[in-house]
């Protein structure tokens, strides 16, 4: 059953010498699901995707993507295997267009030599076509073609969120995963952005662990929401479930007035 799983964590810890940012987590992201993790600020949400994308080694537990343990791999080999990663800054090159940021995006499709590519003789063009047909398909399923020639410092925030969107999604990811994308949107473009992973999941079937802070927009959206406080899961499940739990109640309300609810 568990090969059926896109990716599961057991029992992960990580410490940063005498802090423990992370205690024991786990639960598994299904097959076609957007998964929620939520939780206050320094609740570990971030320290969990850099230990899943490679950046960061845990003191414990395991991280199987598609039942193989990937702890240890570096952050270009994981990626290889087919997982991306949004940021919550959106790292795009600002003097490069919308079409070169996206084709950095392909470089785990490139399969010739340094020789090869330099004549662009035989498997170099056909790389060349295929990343290229690649990139024109994602910059029509975001809507990004009247900005395809744009230079990236010049976009509106929710464009360049797209665009990062997008970055990952040239990968043809088994597994994405999403930095709180959302942040520094406004209301509209939340919405548009939602719209979008909605496509991603319904049309491409795409898994999603999805970081964020707005609990209305991941509440709307997420089929499950995993709760994080000080580094330990206190809930799982569905969005009733979870806001009804008191130690979710306690962890962003405070024990005083959860007490007094």
């Amino acid at each position: 059953m568990e090969k059926h799983i896109p990716l599961k964590i057991e029992g992960l810890s990580l410490n940063f010498g005498g802090i423990q940012a992370l205690d024991s987590v786990g639960f598994e992201l299904r097959p076609a699901e957007i998964l929620g993790l939520v939780g206050p600020n320094g609740a570990g949400k971030t320290c969990v995707l850099n230990v899943i994308s490679g950046i960061y080694r845990p003191s414990k537990g395991k991280v199987l993507f598609e039942g193989k343990d990937v702890v240890g791999l570096r952050s270009h080999k994981i990626a290889v295997l087919g997982m991306a990663r949004t940021f919550q800054n959106v790292e795009l090159f600002t003097n490069m267009t919308v079409l070169e940021n996206l084709l950095l995006g392909c470089h785990t499709a490139i399969k010739t030599n340094l020789f090869s590519a330099g004549i662009f003789w035989g498997l170099a063009q056909k790389d060349e076509c295929n990343i290229r047909y690649r990139v024109e398909e994602v910059i029509e399923f975001l809507e990004l073609e009247m900005f395809r020639k744009f230079p990236a410092a010049g976009l509106p925030l929710g464009v360049r969120k797209l665009v990062g969107l997008g970055r990952a999604l040239v990968m043809k990811p088994k597994v994405l995963l999403l930095d709180e994308p959302s942040s520094g949107m406004t209301r509209q473009e939340k919405e548009d952005f939602a719209r979008f992973l909605l496509r991603i999941k319904y049309e491409l079937g795409v898994p999603m662990l999805w970081v964020e802070h707005d609990m209305k927009l991941i509440g709307d959206l997420a089929d499950r929401l995993v709760v994080l406080h000080y580094g330990r899961k206190v809930a799982e499940g569905t969005l009733a479930e979870v806001i009804s739990n008191p130690q979710v109640i306690e962890a962003y309300l405070g024990k005083s007035l959860a007490g007094a609810a």
